[in-house]
């Protein structure tokens, strides 16, 4: 129930199966999943593994009005990784992945909310025509809060938050 509530909520499904599953199982797993997905917005990538035991006797499955081209691997098989690797990359950049962003550092997350601070704060002194000196002091701070999260920036305060947050004894 986990995964089919998952698969509503992702940008890219990866549905693996062993090769050699007969063709009309495989078929009723992907309806499955079809059924759950937005084909717009969403990406689904077959892949048979264990190709190596099983030759696959079947290369794609049509759903709806989709034709699914099926990958074979080999899942220990370094080769094969990579290749999976290049096709999830050529078809998910091919399916324009939308801007969404996950940060799970909460540091991270309080440092990006202030640079937003920083910038809405700079912008609004642009179009207010407020002295430049203002505007830069806005947009350096941005860049001070960005550069703690790249490492570019030590400053006292962020040693402070890492020294608060970790038990460090003797």
């Amino acid at each position: 129930k986990r995964s089919y509530a998952s698969i509503r909520k992702a940008q890219v499904i990866i549905y693996l199966f062993e090769s050699g599953l007969p063709l009309n199982e495989v078929k009723t797993e992907i309806n499955r999943i079809y059924s759950l997905l937005d084909p717009e917005n969403q990406y689904l990538l077959v892949i048979a593994n264990k190709i190596d035991l099983a030759p696959l006797t079947y290369d794609a499955i049509s759903i709806g009005n989709n034709a699914y081209k099926i990958t074979g691997v080999i899942a220990n098989d370094e080769n094969s990784i990579k290749m999976l690797e290049k096709k999830l990359f050529e078809e998910v950049i091919g399916q324009g992945i939308n801007d969404s962003l996950i940060v799970t550092n909460s540091r991270h997350v309080t440092e990006l909310e202030q640079t937003q601070d920083a910038l809405t704060r700079a912008r609004s002194s642009v179009e207010s025509n407020i002295s430049g000196d203002l505007v830069a002091a806005d947009i350096r701070e941005a860049l001070n809060h960005l550069g703690a999260i790249t490492g570019e920036i030590t400053t006292e305060d962020l040693l402070g938050n890492i020294f608060s947050s970790f038990c460090i004894g003797k």
